[in-house]
């Protein structure tokens, strides 16, 4: 199907969202008006699914998703981290730390992605989703975090010390040393 420019412009630039919304679009896009886009999109079926009644929050079809999302990354590669950057920031400001992290991430922002996590792995942790800090230790761990920042390796220990893993609290607590 043919679609205007901009509005094959939002499709592209918003595909680095999910879930998404008419104030994180705007956001992210820097403009206004996204809420009446995914409005009209949701309306013409264009592979987008409402996530509640309320038409707040959507997402697009993962397979419509992963197209448009290549061919932003074809397009403009250099855009891609600039807005997921953008929707870090949005998630941050508005009460969603877990998703922040995940376009942090995404991004590739590690010092952003270590700042989250130290600010929010112990609250995660204590409410029982182990596997939520553990992922992001292992992120952080994998992209350097740990040599280059000593509150992420503290955290890494803790951590690992109440997992009741000794020997990977030591290797984090030795980072933390280190840093």
């Amino acid at each position: 199907c043919r679609r205007a420019p901009a509005q094959l412009e939002f499709l592209l630039r918003t595909a680095v969202l999910e879930p998404m919304s008419g104030p994180l679009c705007d956001a992210v896009l820097e403009t206004s008006g996204s809420a009446a886009i995914l409005e009209s999109l949701a309306r013409s079926n264009l592979f987008l699914v409402p996530l509640d009644r309320t038409g707040h929050w959507y997402r697009y079809h993962h397979l419509f998703q992963e197209l448009l999302r290549a061919e932003l990354e074809r397009l403009e590669p250099e855009l891609v981290p600039r807005l997921l950057s953008r929707a870090a920031d949005w998630c941050e400001a508005n009460g969603q730390p877990e998703t922040a992290i995940g376009y942090a991430q995404a991004a590739g922002d590690v010092n952003r992605a270590a700042w989250l996590t130290v600010g929010n792995g112990p609250r995660v942790y204590q409410s029982g989703r182990v596997a939520t800090a553990e992922r992001w230790l292992s992120w952080l761990e994998a992209h350097g975090a740990l040599e280059q920042n000593a509150a992420v390796a503290v955290l890494g220990a803790l951590l690992a010390a109440a997992w009741g893993r000794p020997t990977e609290a030591e290797r984090w607590a030795d980072a933390a040393e280190r840093g």
